[in-house]
C-alpha cells in the first residue's frame, strides 16, 4: 500500500522533470514543419471528458498555410505544459499558432512548433500583438524554400 501511495506522489513529480522537451529551431523551420499556419482568435476553450486534451474553437483571421480545403474552427492541444500542451490561451485574444494535422482533418497545436519572439511568454503561440514586421513578411511575402518532406502544405 505505501508504494502504491508513494508511486501516485511521485509520478506527477516525475511527469514535471522529464515533461516536454523540443529542440531549438528557427522561424524558417517552424514555418517549414507546420501543416498549417493561421492568425486565430480564440473563441471558447473548453477541456476534453478526460481532461488530458484542451480543445479551442476558434475564428481564422488569416491563414498563411493551410493542406487542401478549408481549415477546422477547431484545435486540441495537449492540456499540460509536461505533454508539450498550449493551455495558455484565453477567449477573445488574437495569436499566431502553428500546427500540424491529425487523421488527415483534426488540427492540433503543441508547445514545440512555434514562431521565436523575443519577450514571449507563452510557449507554443505567439500574441499576435507581438508578432514583429519579421514575422509578418515571412508569412506573407518572403516564404522559405523548404526542402521536400520538411513542408507538406
Amino acid at each position: 500500500m505505501k508504494l502504491l501511495l508513494l508511486t501516485a506522489f511521485l509520478m506527477p513529480c516525475i511527469s514535471a522533470v522529464s515533461g516536454c522537451k523540443c529542440k531549438n529551431t528557427t522561424n524558417e523551420e517552424a514555418y517549414c514543419e507546420a501543416k498549417w499556419i493561421s492568425h486565430l482568435k480564440v473563441l471558447e476553450k473548453k477541456q476534453s471528458h478526460d481532461r488530458l486534451t484542451t480543445i479551442y474553437t476558434v475564428e481564422h483571421i488569416d491563414i498563411f498555410k493551410k493542406p487542401d480545403g478549408d481549415l477546422p474552427t477547431e484545435f486540441i492541444s495537449p492540456s499540460f505544459s509536461g505533454s508539450c500542451g498550449i493551455s495558455a490561451l484565453k477567449p477573445g485574444e488574437e495569436y499566431l499558432l502553428t500546427g500540424t494535422i491529425a487523421n488527415g482533418f483534426e488540427l492540433r497545436a503543441v508547445s514545440c512548433l512555434f514562431f521565436n519572439v523575443e519577450g514571449s511568454n507563452l510557449l507554443g503561440a505567439v500574441e499576435w500583438k507581438a508578432v514583429p514586421a519579421s514575422i509578418k513578411d515571412l508569412l506573407s511575402k518572403n516564404k522559405p524554400a523548404c526542402s521536400l518532406g520538411r513542408e507538406s502544405a
